[in-house]
């Protein structure tokens, strides 16, 4: 029993309030404290701040200035955005770096200044991120500092909003930590400002500085730095004899009395060390010097007024601490005004933590004194109600009274103040140990031993001591963890167990509950010197399973006599008082096994009542079991038969049983013989008043009922058919009887047919769609009628209809082979063109009737097989098989359907009649006459131009040749293509296609041969002759005397009006396409037409030259050859020396002077005549005068160059660049002697010119 989580604090306060509300209001009430506090502090900050903004300025009411910004600037937006740039470490310790304020005008040097004197940008490129670019506020942070510059903007801007803006950027910042506020002031403009521009800077930073020192609460440090020096003449002499003598560029204010008497000091100090000057530099800087020394007086007046103005003292503000003033170069001069600041540490800024970690620590004091009193308080209550609580089976309102107050303290708590600590958890686990062992001596053992000597019947019910004592034991040896799940009100098989238990004890359900929430820890130690009855006969599955049994063989018999069944209905009554016993008998043999699972608690003590030594090593058992065996053994063994037994079903099993025979003859027949002998036998009904019962004992399964006892016997009967049926049917057909005699249906029967259309076919009788409906559709449509009306067993129906639709099935895959055959015999053999013509004829005849008509019709009419039912119009699913076989010839009924005019094939006797127009009349042409040759060997080719540039390789063609042109170009309209579409959109499937593509056949055979003679003859009509003749001129051949010219060049090889390209657009595109390497070769798609390689060498050797010679427009292109210079390789005896080697190519000359490789590209335009030479300079080593013997040289030619190449002995390979070669030329000296001259081509000069090669071969086949 669970009490309220509501605790009773009356005793303590006097009230009675709820320990969690105790608990909330400890752990708020100091975080109300601190956010009060915070909101106080900020409202009065916010207050004070707008009251100041209030007070009038000291020096008198002014007018708003009007050039002020409407919006604030955004300040602290721009410094957390820097600060979201930085890493966490950083973050957190960014006021332990010294902090400086650079003030200045617009153009007064602020960023210079930050970028000359702080290393920023180094720490950039550490990973260290600034913000310099932010317009709002630029911040820079450094090894040791950060650097705020203030915009020019905010700095004269004087309104409310700034202020505001300045005060939320500083005060967090400065509120603890001291900056250093450095002024920016330009050199040049001081000298030109008048005294008021001065005064108003002066009094503007001193604005800024005033703000600044009120949120510190101290004076601030100003530090002046004058700017842009170098303008000043000289100034960047001083700066540089300053550094290397090691002088400060500051002038020391504090303690000088004022600006202009420090300043004029300093200079006088740096006069003093014109005599070092005058040593260290030279007189130019030396002049500089002085000059600007001189000059530099005129900033003392300035300077004078800005710290006048700066500097002054005010009434209603803290005066700012004068610091030095600088003055600024670059390089970086010394001392650095960026430096030197307040290195003081930060706030800690663990402190905030510190607080909270303070505050919470309170409130967790609070609520432990509060919790501990509250658990206190029950502890004593149900200590007193312990000493006072006697358990006993009256339930007297004392012992509920003092079972309550106890479980109060002992049972599970789930609020706050009982758990967040639990002081008491060793005493609440002792109490509910004495609690329950009290329940368990005092009054649960007492009963178990009484339930065991007498059973303790029930009124009207039989003895059970066995089970009885065993729930009784359940709740001894039962804990908090219920392994038994007694405290369930509903399992598995919806049954409420606490109820269970408290009717086989006897004890109030509270009573079980509380006294199992209390047992941390079950109890395992065996109940000693239990004495109980012996086992009841009823418990053991004898007498059930002995009348069960009876009940089988009765059902096995044949015939069931009325003393059989009026013996079995006896004994169903003398069980029937016996059946309560039974009842939840699982729950009863699991109790001892799950309590034997349960482990013992670590630490505790083994005794001669708990398990031994052996138990524990033998496994997981405690030796409950082991010690219960002499009383409980014999029981449990028996009863195990019970354990699945639905004592709801055995009840049921009082039924009449009637005798009935069980016999079947067995079915040989077709399928109309048995369907006949099953309606016979289901045409008898049965009658029960009962439905089927299951009862299972001992792990084994008895069924019985008066419809399983009567209809057992039919369906014996009704699978004793099916079953002979399907073993005898395996090996036979089950619709055609083997001696039937059924004629063919055939087509062709004389094999005649005009010797056009060949083939004699016919189609077995079985597979007629005559015989599909007599023999096959009306048996199985019979036995689905049966099904129907009959229930049988499913197993014997679902074999049957599996049976008979693999039958349909067979039969129907024997139907379609058949029908395809057929499709196949139909061929068509022609061996001329007028056979083709006949046949064409009579295939596209559209009025019928001819043999290719009688054919389709046929196929047509014999595979529309019905596969519906009659009642329906649905599928029936034994004939599903049929359907789906004939669903491949859907496509042939769409083409030759009959009712709807044949709309499929009338298109493709149209594509027929066509074809068949167009070879007629001239069906076989003569071939076209070949050019002849004229007298000097040429082919006429200017005089037949027109007539051979309108032929093509369609015009070379007979119209067989035409048709098959257009099939393998898959041009549009080519029949080929008419009829495959027609075939794909037909949906015909490939093996029924071929009645249709028998025109094409020979078709192809002819034409193939015909287009291959055409491309020959035309080839060798009109190139052939020139190509060999141009192949044997030079450059083609390096041995030629004859030279090609640039004009049989442009008419064979050019790319828009060469002959081979016109001659390649006119024969062989249409059956041409790309190979991988970018070439040309017979279409891979064309099957059977045999056009030479050698042709496509030709053609992709006249492409390779043309591309060469001209470009995409087919401009000329240039001959590019790559020309390197090599070392001299042996100089020519005597006096002379080879200082140079040259090579003159066109206009082009390349220069070998015995120095570095040169490398050179020569251009040589082809279509004019040019002259190429090579030569060497000889220079006498005593005179240095120079000569040059008489060159080896090619002129007059398109390719002097080329010429040039084969005056030079034969080509040797170089190392570098591999595809390079060496050329030497020998050359003759007055005195006989040789001098070689030698030069590396890097390519091969020849490739372009390698079109011989392919000719010849092809002219040799």
């Amino acid at each position: 029993m669970k009490p309220s989580d509501v605790s009773k604090l009356s005793s303590l306060f006097g009230l009675t309030i709820d320990p969690k509300w105790l608990a909330v209001v400890a752990v708020l009430v100091p975080v109300v404290v601190i956010v009060i506090v915070v909101v106080y502090k900020r409202v009065k900050a916010r207050g004070a701040g707008k009251k100041e903004a209030n007070l009038p300025s000291p020096t008198g009411a002014q007018a708003p200035d009007p050039t002020a910004p409407a919006e604030a600037p955004k300040l602290r937006e721009a410094w957390l955005e820097f600060l979201k740039r930085l890493p966490s470490l950083y973050r957190r310790s960014i006021l332990n770096f010294e902090h400086y304020v650079v003030l200045g005008d617009s153009a007064h040097g602020k960023s210079r200044l930050i970028d000359v004197y702080t290393d920023w940008q180094r720490q950039q490129k550490q990973f260290l991120s600034s913000n310099p670019d932010n317009p709002e506020l630029p911040v820079y942070i450094t090894s040791s500092a950060v650097v705020m510059e203030i915009p020019a903007k905010v700095l004269r801007t004087h309104g409310q909003e700034c202020k505001q803006a300045l005060t939320k950027l500083w005060k967090p910042l400065y509120e603890h930590k001291t900056p250093v506020a450095v002024v920016a002031v330009h050199a040049q403009k001081m000298l030109d400002a008048t005294f008021d521009e001065i005064q108003d800077l002066g009094e503007t930073l001193r604005g800024k500085i005033n703000l600044l020192a009120s949120i510190r609460d101290k004076p601030i440090e100003v530090r002046v730095v004058l700017t842009n020096l170098d303008a000043m003449e000289g100034y960047t002499d001083v700066a540089a004899l300053c550094r290397n003598s090691g002088m400060p560029l500051r002038v020391p204010l504090r303690g000088a009395p004022n600006a202009e008497t420090a300043l004029a000091a300093w200079l006088d100090g740096m006069k003093a060390q014109l005599p070092r000057a005058l040593l260290t530099v030279d007189t130019a800087a030396y002049g500089r010097i002085l000059r600007f020394l001189n000059g530099a007086s005129r900033l003392i007046a300035p300077v004078r007024h800005l710290y006048t103005s700066m500097f002054a003292h005010e009434a209603l503000s803290v005066d700012p601490i004068r610091g030095d003033l600088y003055l600024a170069s670059q390089p970086a001069g010394n001392p650095n005004p960026l430096a030197q600041g307040d290195r003081a540490p930060g706030p800690d800024p663990r402190l905030p933590h510190l607080i909270a970690a303070a505050v919470v620590a309170g409130a967790c004091m609070t609520l432990l004194g509060i919790t501990f009193a509250h658990q206190y308080s029950e502890w004593s209550t149900a200590k007193e109600a312990l000493k006072d609580y006697v358990p006993n089976a009256v339930n007297p309102k004392s012992e509920v009274r003092h079972r309550l107050r106890i479980i109060e303290f002992t049972q599970e708590h789930d609020s706050y103040l009982d758990t967040h600590p639990d002081f008491f958890a060793g005493a609440r686990h002792e109490m509910r140990k004495q609690f329950t062992d009290r329940i368990r001596q005092d009054y649960l053992i007492p009963r178990l031993r009484e339930v065991a000597q007498t059973g303790a019947p029930e009124m009207g019910q039989p003895l059970r001591a066995h089970q009885r004592s065993l729930y009784f034991l359940g709740l001894i040896h039962s804990g908090k963890n219920d392994v038994l799940s007694i405290r369930s009100t509903r399992d598995g098989k919806d049954r409420d167990r606490l109820v269970l238990w408290s009717t086989m004890t006897g004890i109030e359900p509270d009573f079980i509950r509380d006294y199992l929430n209390n047992t941390d820890e079950p109890d395992l130690r065996a109940v000693v010197g239990l004495e109980i009855q012996n086992v009841d006969a009823h418990d053991t599955k004898r007498v059930w399973q002995g009348f069960i049994d009876d009940v089988k063989k009765a059902m096995a018999d044949d015939v069931v006599t009325v003393e059989e069944l009026e013996k079995l209905r006896n004994a169903a009554k003398d069980l029937e008082p016996q059946v309560a016993r039974l009842r939840n008998a699982d729950i009863t043999l699991d109790i001892l096994p799950a309590l034997d699972q349960q482990r013992r608690p670590e630490g505790a003590a083994a005794d001669d009542d708990a398990i031994d030594a052996a138990d524990e090593s033998s496994g997981p058992s405690n030796g409950l079991a082991r010690k219960y065996a002499p009383a409980f053994g014999r029981f449990l063994d028996g009863y195990e038969a019970f354990r699945f037994t639905d004592v709801n079903e055995l009840s049921g099993m009082l039924a009449t049983v009637r005798d009935t025979g069980l016999a079947a003859d067995e079915e040989r027949g077709l399928l109309t013989s048995l369907l006949s002998r099953l309606s016979a036998l289901y045409r008898q009904r049965l009658t029960a008043t009962d439905n089927g019962r299951m009862v299972q004992i001992d792990w084994e399964a008895n069924s019985f009922d008066e419809l399983a006892w009567h209809a057992s016997i039919r369906e014996a009967k009704a699978h004793m058919m099916v079953e002979s049926f399907t073993k005898t049917a395996t090996e036979r057909d089950i619709f055609f009887d083997a001696s039937d005699v059924l004629v063919p249906t055939t087509w062709n029967p004389t094999g005649s047919a005009a010797a056009v259309f060949v083939g004699r076919r016919s189609i077995d009788g079985r597979f007629t769609r005559e015989m599909y409906e007599t023999r096959v559709r009306r048996p199985v449509l019979a036995l689905s009628d049966f099904f129907d009306n009959v229930k049988m067993v499913e197993s014997d129906r679902k074999e049957l209809i599996e049976f008979v639709r693999k039958g349909v099935q067979r039969y129907a895959a024997n139907f379609r082979t058949g029908m395809i055959a057929f499709i196949r015999g139909f061929d068509l053999t022609v061996s001329s063109p007028e056979e083709l013509r006949v046949a064409l004829t009579q295939m596209s005849a559209e009025t019928g009737g001819t043999s290719f008509d009688e054919f389709l019709k046929i196929v047509d009419r014999n595979t529309r097989l019905n596969a519906q039912s009659s009642k329906t119009g649905a599928l029936e699913s034994m004939l599903v098989p049929a359907h789906d076989e004939m669903k491949i010839f859907d496509a042939w009924h769409g083409v030759v359907d009959q009712e709807k005019g044949a709309p499929r094939i009338i298109e493709y006797k149209k594509i027929l009649q066509q074809l068949l127009i167009d070879l007629g009349g001239s069906l076989e042409s003569a071939p076209a006459a070949e050019a002849e040759p004229a007298k000097d060997g040429k082919t006429e080719t200017a005089s037949t131009e027109k007539k051979a540039n309108e032929r093509t390789l369609e015009t070379e063609l007979t119209p067989t040749g035409r048709v098959f042109l257009a099939s393998i170009v898959d041009r549009k309209g080519a029949y080929w293509g008419m009829i495959r579409a027609w075939l794909q959109g037909s949906n015909l499937p490939s093996e029924q296609q071929s009645p249709f593509l028998l025109p094409l056949s020979s078709i192809e055979t002819t034409g193939r041969r015909d287009v291959e003679n055409a491309v020959e003859r035309s080839l060798q009509r009109e190139l052939m002759l020139d190509l060999e003749r141009i192949v044997n001129r030079f450059p083609f051949d390096r041995t030629a005397r004859e030279e090609v010219t640039p004009q049989e060049l442009t008419d064979l090889f050019h790319p828009k009006e060469g002959r081979v390209f016109d001659f390649f657009r006119r024969y062989l595109e249409p059956v041409s396409e790309i190979d991988g390497e970018g070439g040309f070769r017979i279409k891979s798609s064309i099957r059977g037409v045999r056009l030479s390689k050698a042709i496509y060498d030709v053609l992709n050797a006249s492409a390779l030259l043309s591309s060469r010679l001209w470009d995409d427009a087919g401009k000329p292109r240039t001959l590019d050859y790559r020309l390197i210079t090599v070392p001299f390789n042996k100089a020519p005896d005597g006096d002379d020396a080879l200082t140079l080697v040259y090579l003159n190519v066109g206009e082009g000359s390349l220069f070998n002077f015995n120095q570095k490789h040169t490398a050179k590209t020569m251009s040589i335009d082809w279509t004019k005549t040019g002259s190429s030479q090579v030569g060497v300079q000889l220079t006498n080593t005593e005179t240095k005068e120079n000569s040059f013997p008489r060159p080896i040289g090619k002129s007059g030619s398109y390719f002097s160059f080329l010429r040039l190449l084969t005056a030079a002995e034969p080509p040797a390979p170089v190392k570098e660049p591999p595809t390079a070669q060496l050329y030497t030329w020998q050359i003759t000296l007055s005195n006989n002697q040789r001098v070689s001259a030698q030069v590396v081509v890097k390519n091969d000069p020849w490739d372009t010119f390698t079109l011989g090669a392919a000719v010849r071969r092809l002219a040799n086949r």
